[in-house]
């Protein structure tokens, strides 16, 4: 009995006997629950890589690699400690960017409504060469007038004298949310409270130029950009910076240049942006490994069918089993019919699932019906397309099947010529 004629006999074997069409049944539910486990278990991975892969972009876009700070003292010359870092042996090759940042917390006020917030001064021009803001903002024009705010206060320090007109308000950027919340517009006023005096109704104004939405309800809700000379002149700092925003080669390796930069200047705290939004990472995976494992169990239960399938098969082909080792069938061709016939079940049923899960992602991801309720960062469900997540699940699907087989086959080969023909084998 050869290869070709074992894999008839196992595709022969999955059709029902004409004294038992139960198994017929059997065999569809099968492979109807080994689709189902295989479609649900790669729609579910796709759409937790796809809300990882949307959220990390988002970070990066509004998050640099590295954050290195130094608050609440500050660092002066910040000029200096850019050629430090750039020159240094262990890591300076890696960095590409620098952009220096001011940053602190202070309440901000729109008439009656009042709230905490967290403001950052930036020089826009070398912000964007390590993170790409500006596509963030509206309206296009906003980000140019606090880079214009800058300029302006670099090229004149000194502030307006008696009996010149007073400057224009500093221009600042505020979260949509943020916008929402105290009630304002561009163009509108905002009042924030200056952190570095002791009354805390000193306070300053500022006009609103613009919004951002980064999809991060933390910031969206809190954060206010101005430029970094207008948060030097607000925290009172002169011309130190809270720290710098780094950007290298490879995002992927930030975790491991922070931490070459942190054993060599350990006075400063120096976090990647992975350190930063370990926590959601951490809660993505176990999620993704909590949901992953219930859906999996549809795919074990879809074994247990599967074996009761190939069992009733052997039940019912014993006296077949019994004459084709009367004819010279070894047992290893026994264990090979049935072995085949649990793998076809396999193929059939992952080749379905993946072919309606392939079809299950197109849709979410070419008309995404499904709304993300407030509490989530994305507005419509995510979902990734990974040639990966297909093989791995359908090699998975496939390799229970036929772990499925074995015991039925390993007692199909126990069936011996002469019993089997009366159906009463002591294997069974």
């Amino acid at each position: 009995m050869n290869f070709s004629f074992s894999a008839f006999l196992a595709l022969r074997y999955l059709h029902a006997s004409r004294e038992n069409r139960h198994f017929s049944f059997i065999t569809v539910l099968s492979v109807l629950g080994l689709t189902i486990g295989v479609a649900a278990l790669i729609v579910v991975i796709n759409v937790f890589d796809g809300f990882e892969e949307e959220m990390r972009n988002r970070m990066l876009q509004s998050n640099s690699h590295i954050v290195l700070s130094h608050a609440p003292a500050g660092l002066e010359k910040p000029d200096k400690w850019e050629r430090v870092f750039r020159n240094d042996k262990t890591f300076g090759s890696e960095i590409k960017e620098l952009s220096p940042f001011m940053q602190g917390e202070t309440l901000a006020r729109n008439g009656s409504l009042m709230q905490g917030v967290a403001f950052r001064g930036v020089d826009p021009r070398r912000q964007e060469r390590v993170l790409n803001f500006k596509s963030l903002v509206t309206p296009p024009g906003a980000l140019a007038l606090v880079q214009a705010d800058v300029d302006r206060d670099r090229a004149h320090p000194e502030h307006a004298k008696d009996g010149e007109p007073p400057r224009a308000l500093p221009s600042v950027i505020l979260g949509v949310n943020l916008m929402a919340n105290l009630n304002l517009h561009v163009g509108n006023t905002l009042t924030m409270v200056s952190p570095g005096e002791e009354s805390v109704t000193t306070s300053k104004n500022f006009k609103v130029v613009g919004q951002f939405k980064t999809g991060l309800k933390a910031l969206d809700s809190r954060v206010v950009v101005m430029g970094i000379t207008s948060a030097q002149d607000f925290m009172g700092m002169g011309s130190k910076i809270s720290g710098f925003n780094i950007s290298i080669k490879n995002p992927n390796d930030s975790t491991i240049v922070a931490q070459k930069m942190e054993f060599a200047f350990d006075r400063f705290s120096i976090k990647s942006w992975q350190t930063l939004n370990s926590s959601f990472f951490r809660l993505v995976e176990n999620e993704r490994s909590r949901v992953g494992l219930i859906v999996m169990l549809v795919a074990l239960v879809a074994g247990f069918n599967i074996l009761t399938a190939v069992l009733t098969s052997v039940t019912q082909r014993q006296k077949d089993i019994s004459i084709l080792k009367a004819l010279g069938a070894s047992n290893s061709q026994i264990i090979r019919i049935f072995l085949f016939q649990s793998m076809t079940i396999g193929f059939i049923g992952s080749g379905i699932g993946v072919i309606l899960a392939g079809i299950l992602t197109y849709i979410l991801r070419n008309y995404p019906f499904i709304q993300l309720p407030d509490p989530y960062a994305l507005t419509t469900l995510p979902i990734s397309l990974n040639a990966r997540v297909y093989g791995s699940v359908s090699l998975f699907a496939i390799g229970i099947c036929l772990v499925s087989g074995l015991y039925p086959a390993f007692l199909a080969s126990r069936v011996s010529p002469t019993e089997g023909m009366t159906g009463t084998g002591n294997a069974l």
